[in-house]
């Protein structure tokens, strides 16, 4: 739990160049192995916060655990331990996969903006094209009456 700490403080407290160095995988402590997390597209203060969460979660997860309070997993207490600390990592990982997943929709929805500012610029231009082909018709019926 002090190496997941010293990590997390490191992640949240860098500075401008360690953001644009964002991490592509972060790997979360888990009892049956650590979970290997795609966090490409999720935004560093969203990462932050969830890790902000989860250093909360093992923080109180490990309180329930240490049943006498003694400040060690001992014992029986491990089996309640590993329940928490599973639970916790499991919980971040569908945080950053929430996360994951409302930024790709966002990324779907700029490019349905675009598209649809697009599509309607198109319009505008048949329109217009439209007003002109109009014009020149209504122009060349007005000049064969006037000839005729």
């Amino acid at each position: 739990m002090t190496a997941l700490a010293a990590g997390l403080g490191a992640a949240m407290a860098g500075g401008p160049d360690e953001a644009n160095a964002q991490a592509t995988e972060m790997m979360l402590p888990h009892p049956d192995g650590e979970i290997v997390i795609d966090v490409t597209r999720v935004a560093l203060e969203t990462q932050s916060e969830i890790l902000t969460h989860l250093q909360a979660c093992l923080g109180e997860g490990f309180a329930f655990a240490d049943a006498d309070g003694n400040g060690k997993i001992e014992g029986g207490e491990q089996f309640d331990w590993d329940d928490e600390r599973g639970f916790c990592a499991e919980s971040a990982e569908r945080q950053f996969s929430i996360a994951d997943q409302n930024a790709q929709q966002a990324a779907l929805q700029d490019r349905i903006d675009v598209a649809n500012a697009d599509q309607a610029a198109l319009r505008a231009r048949v329109d217009a094209a439209k007003a002109e082909m109009q014009a020149i018709t209504d122009g060349v019926i007005a000049d064969a009456q006037n000839e005729g």
